[in-house]
C-alpha cells in the first residue's frame, strides 16, 4: 500500500535530522524538504546535535541544540536554569544494555533511541503542517497512517540491531505494532541511500555512465561507510537503477569525526602535560567543554576552504594556562619565555608543533598542516574501509569509474585531500578516478535525501546480495536452505519451497528459521547456525495426509524480510518477519 507523503529520519552519531516529500512530487532531490533551522543553532544546518538532556526533577527531556546549550551553559534556550544527565553519541552504544548516567536512575539505551525518534517524530509532524497548511483541526492521527517512514541504518548493522529500531519506532509512536502497519516503516543503509542522492543528483550524473561502477565514501560522525555499485541505465519510463556488483564487499568501520577530537586532546597533552589535561577532564569540566567547543567551531571552519588551500584556525585554550601555571610552573615558564620573546615562534614538542595568535588570549593557531598533523589517525582510520572495497574491485577485474564524497566528515577539505593522495599511492591504476564533491549542505544531508527517494522507489535498488545463508529444519534434524550466501536477491522477489507433513494425521506444522555464514551446512545441529524464530501453524485438514504442501515463501522488499507459511489444504496461513543483513557487495 502507497502512503501520501514519505519521511525519513537519519539518526548520526553525532548529528540527526529529517526530510520528507509528498509522493509523486518529487523530482531528483530537488522537491525533498530537509530542516535547516535548528533551535539553538547558528545559521543553517541539515541536521541537530544528536545530543539528550534528562531532568529527573520535572521528568522532562532536551534534545539537540537545546541540550548542548544546556550542557556547555547550564540553561534552556529561554534562559532558564536545567540540572540534568547529559547523553552523547549514544548511537555507538546501541543494542547494549543499560548506561548507568546517574545514581538516581539506570538508564537504557532504548530510552535514549526511543526519546530520540519521538523528538523527531514532532519536528516532522510540525514542518509538514507548516508547510503544507493543515490547521489545528486537522485529524492527526488520520494524517500519521499516511506517512511512509524510512529509518537509516550502517552498513555493518545487524538483524538484531534492526529489530531494535523497529521496537525503538514502535515504542516511539511512529508505527503501531502489528502486521497491518509493518510495512509504514522501510529501513535504508546508509551509503545506500548516500548512492542514491549521488545518482538522482543532476550534478553528479555528469560524473558517470551507463553500466560504470560508483564507489561511495560516506565519512559521518561515528563511522565511516563505503560501498560499490554499478549505475544501470534507466530504461524508457523508469528511473536509473543501482545493481550490486558479484564478490564485492561494503565496508563500515567506527572512523567518523567524533576521532579527532581524542586526537585534539592528545595533542594539548604533548604541550601542556598529560596531568593539566587529566585535571581539565577531571576538576574543571565546564572549562573543557569550553575548550572543546572551540575546537569543533574551528573544525567547521575548515569546511569553508577548498581542497589544497591555506588556512588558520584559533582556538582558545587560555583556560589550560592557569592549570598549567599550577601543575607545572617550570614547563609553564619556559613556553611562557619563548612566546614573550617571540610571539610568531613555532614551538615543537615530540611529533606536533604549536603557534599562539596573541600573548593574551593564548589561543593556538592551528594551520593546514598542524590540523592535518593532529587528525592524520582519524583519516588514516577512515580511508581504511575505502581501501579495502578498492582492493576487492581490483581483484574482481573491476575499475572504480567514480568517488563520491559524502558524510559530514567528508565535508572537511584535509580529508578529502588526504583520501586522494593515498588512493593515488596504492592504486596508480585509477589515475582517471573522477572524484565527486557536492557542496556541503548536499554532501551532509545526501543520506537523508536518498532514503526519502528510496521511499518513494525502492525499486530504485535493482537487487541486493545475501550475506547469510538462511534456511528451515525439516525431518530428522536436515537444514534446508532457503537462501544461500552471496545470492543476489533482486527487489520484491519471492522465493519459495515446499514442504509436507511427516504424519498423516499431523495436525500442526513446526518450523525454526536459522542462519549461518557457510553455504555448505546440511544438519540443525550445525554449530555454525543461528536460531532466528521458530514458528507454528495449525493444519485441521488432514485430507491428503502426508500429500499435504505446506509452502514457505520469502519476499524480499528491503533490508528486512517476510516469511509466509501457507499451509495449502486449510488455507490457514502465518507471517513472520526477520532482518535478513543484506551486502550491497558481497
Amino acid at each position: 500500500m502507497e502512503r501520501s507523503y514519505i519521511a525519513a529520519i537519519d539518526f548520526g552519531t553525532s548529528r540527526t535530522g529529517f526530510a520528507w516529500c509528498v509522493r509523486g512530487e518529487t523530482s531528483g532531490t530537488a522537491s525533498i524538504k530537509v530542516r535547516k533551522d535548528w533551535p539553538g543553532l547558528p545559521g543553517e544546518y541539515v541536521k541537530t546535535y544528536s545530543e539528550l538532556c534528562h531532568d529527573p526533577e520535572n521528568d522532562k527531556w532536551y534534545y539537540g541544540g537545546e541540550a548542548h546549550n544546556i550542557r556547555l551553559k547550564g540553561k534552556d534556550l529561554y534562559g532558564n536554569e536545567v540540572r540534568g544527565n547529559f547523553f552523547q553519541e549514544y548511537k555507538m552504544n546501541l543494542y547494549d544494555t543499560a548506561l548507568p548516567e546517574s545514581e538516581e536512575r539506570q538508564y537504557e539505551t532504548m530510552d535514549l533511541v526511543v526519546q530520540t525518534l519521538k523528538y523527531m517524530k514532532e519536528q516532522v509532524w510540525e514542518n509538514m503542517r507548516a508547510n503544507l497548511g493543515l490547521d489545528a483541526l486537522f485529524d492527526r492521527k488520520t494524517f500519521e497512517r499516511e506517512v511512509q517512514w524510512v529509518l537509516t541504518v550502517p552498513e555493518g548493522a545487524t538483524d538484531d540491531n534492526k529489530y531494535f529500531m523497529r521496537q525503538a519506532a514502535e515504542t516511539a509512536g511512529l508505527i503501531q505494532k502489528g502486521v497491518k502497519e509493518f510495512d509504514r516503516l522501510m529501513f535504508t543503509l546508509e551509503p545506500e541511500a548516500a548512492v542514491i542522492t549521488c545518482i538522482l543528483d543532476n550534478i553528479a550524473q555528469k560524473f558517470i555512465e551507463d553500466d560504470q561502477v560508483c564507489v561511495v565514501f560516506d565519512a559521518g560522525g561515528g563511522t565511516v561507510d563505503v560501498t560499490a555499485r554499478r549505475y544501470r541505465p534507466k530504461s524508457e519510463g523508469s528511473a536509473p537503477k543501482l545493481s550490486s556488483i558479484k564478490g564485492i564487499y561494503g565496508a563500515c568501520e567506527p572512523a567518523g569525526s567524533k576521532y579527532t577530537n581524542t586526537y585534539f586532546f592528545e595533542y594539548l597533552a604533548t604541550l601542556f602535560g598529560g596531568n593539566v589535561c587529566s585535571s581539565l577532564l577531571k576538576e574543571y569540566e565546564e572549562d573543557y567543554h569550553k575548550v572543546m567547543w572551540d575546537w569543533l567551531q574551528g573544525k567547521e571552519r575548515t569546511i569553508q576552504y577548498r581542497s589544497g588551500e591555506d588556512f588558520e584556525i584559533d582556538v582558545d585554550v587560555s583556560e589550560l594556562w592557569y592549570i598549567f601555571r599550577d601543575l607545572s610552573p617550570e614547563e609553564y615558564q619556559k613556553v611562557t619565555e619563548e612566546i614573550e620573546a617571540d610571539p610568531d615562534k613555532t614551538i615543537c614538542r615530540g611529533n606536533f608543533a604549536y603557534k599562539f595568535s596573541g600573548r593574551k588570549n593564548k589561543c593556538l593557531s592551528i594551520s593546514r598542516k598542524i590540523f592535518t598533523d593532529i587528525c592524520r589517525p582519524a583519516f588514516e582510520n577512515a580511508y581504511s574501509p575505502l581501501k579495502k572495497v578498492l582492493r576487492q574491485l581490483k581483484r574482481e577485474g573491476e575499475v572504480c569509474n567514480s568517488l563520491f564524497f559524502v558524510g559530514g566528515f567528508s565535508c572537511n577539505p584535509c580529508l578529502r585531500e588526504y583520501i586522494k593522495e593515498q588512493i593515488a599511492a596504492d592504486f596508480p591504476n585509477l589515475n582517471g578516478l573522477r572524484y565527486v564533491e557536492m557542496e556541503g549542505n548536499k554532501m551532509c544531508s545526501a543520506v537523508l535525501l536518498g532514503a526519502v527517494s528510496y521511499g518513494e522507489n525502492p525499486e530504485i535498488i535493482a537487487d541486493r546480495i545475501v550475506k547469510l545463508t538462511y534456511g528451515t529444519d525439516c525431518a530428522d534434524e536436515v537444514f534446508s536452505p532457503l537462501v544461500l550466501k552471496g545470492d543476489k536477491i533482486s527487489f520484491e522477489k519471492e522465493i519459495q519451497s515446499v514442504f509436507n507433513p511427516i504424519k498423516s494425521n499431523q495436525t500442526r506444522v513446526d518450523f525454526t528459521f536459522f542462519s549461518t555464514d557457510r553455504t555448505d551446512v546440511t544438519k540443525t545441529t550445525d554449530p555454525s547456525l543461528k536460531r532466528l524464530k521458530a514458528v507454528s501453524i495449525d493444519c485441521p485438514d488432514i485430507t491428503g495426509g502426508c500429500s499435504r504442501e505446506i509452502l514457505v515463501t520469502l519476499k524480499f522488499g528491503g533490508t528486512e524480510t517476510i516469511a509466509t507459511i501457507l499451509d495449502k489444504t486449510s488455507g490457514n496461513q502465518k507471517k513472520v518477519s526477520f532482518h535478513m543483513p543484506f551486502s550491497w557487495n558481497k
